[in-house]
């Protein structure tokens, strides 16, 4: 029997050329590849090469995650840390009671009546706070945009429609108590985010996210949407099998339309 041979990250610049290697050689007779962006190895001849999507620096949670991960919100990022802490204290006051339970778990909301995602981007709250004369001559010319980093983490978005209808749908008791994962299909990176909110992403290792998500980390009286930087560290992805299953779920917008449609409105105030 050949060998076996896992490689991370086989779409990089040397990955690429190690897989090849690894192809050519008769004594390999599969290599598993993981990347935290998914790939198609067909699309670069190879033919011993499987796909799988992970993230060494988060081996303990699964991706993409289900409602059986335990729920832990970040010391780092006060806003999933409260809604951790949020849900530890429904199970705990519904505990023993007559009452059927739905949590959902929504990944970022987002839409053109729900701009929080737009409004935490430090570029625009800088902006924001400028006087109307100023914003109107930055805005006449062209080519002047906010440069962003982008470690081209993936995210998930969904509607704030599709999240009012799983609502609904909880309300009316449909599927079983429980949790649910709300998230669109499809994702977008950092970089189409900010595109689209008026910065230009620059494609950067994601080590310098993780850097700056340290440095953040470690100041004191950060503001609380200063904190949104550590979602660029890492990548988490939702699995909403659950949701569409059992509650009869189907989100009617991708997250790139969500993103779109949030983009638009604010372009038009």
């Amino acid at each position: 029997m050949g060998l076996t041979v896992a490689v991370t990250g086989p779409t990089g610049e040397i990955g690429i050329p190690a897989v090849d290697a690894l192809e050519a050689s008769p004594e390999v007779e599969r290599v598993v590849g993981m990347a935290r962006r998914s790939f198609d190895p067909a699309s670069y001849g190879w033919v011993k090469t499987e796909y799988r999507r992970g993230d060494i620096l988060v081996p303990d949670n699964p991706q993409p995650l289900t409602e059986a991960v335990p729920t832990r919100g970040s010391d780092e990022h006060y806003y999933s840390q409260q809604k951790a802490e949020c849900e530890e204290l429904l199970t705990q006051a519904t505990a023993g009671a007559d009452l059927g339970v739905y949590v959902l778990r929504p990944c970022i909301v987002a839409g053109p009546q729900a701009t929080a995602l737009a409004d935490a981007m430090p570029w625009r709250q800088v902006a924001d706070r400028l006087p109307a004369m100023v914003r109107t001559a930055l805005a006449r010319v062209p080519g002047i945009r906010t440069v962003v980093p982008d470690p081209g983490n993936e995210l998930q978005l969904v509607h704030h429609d599709d999240v009012a209808t799983a609502i609904a749908a909880a309300a009316l008791g449909r599927g079983e108590p429980g949790a649910y994962n709300l998230a669109a299909e499809g994702t977008v990176t950092f970089g189409d985010v900010a595109s689209c909110l008026g910065a230009r992403p620059v494609p950067v290792p994601r080590t310098a996210a993780v850097l700056a998500s340290n440095v953040v980390a470690r100041l004191p009286w950060v503001p609380a949407t200063a904190e949104w930087i550590h979602v660029a560290r890492t990548p988490v992805l939702m699995d909403t099998t659950r949701a569409k299953a059992l509650l009869g779920w189907t989100p009617q917008h991708t997250s790139a339309e969500t993103l779109a449609s949030m983009a638009e409105t604010l372009r038009l105030r």
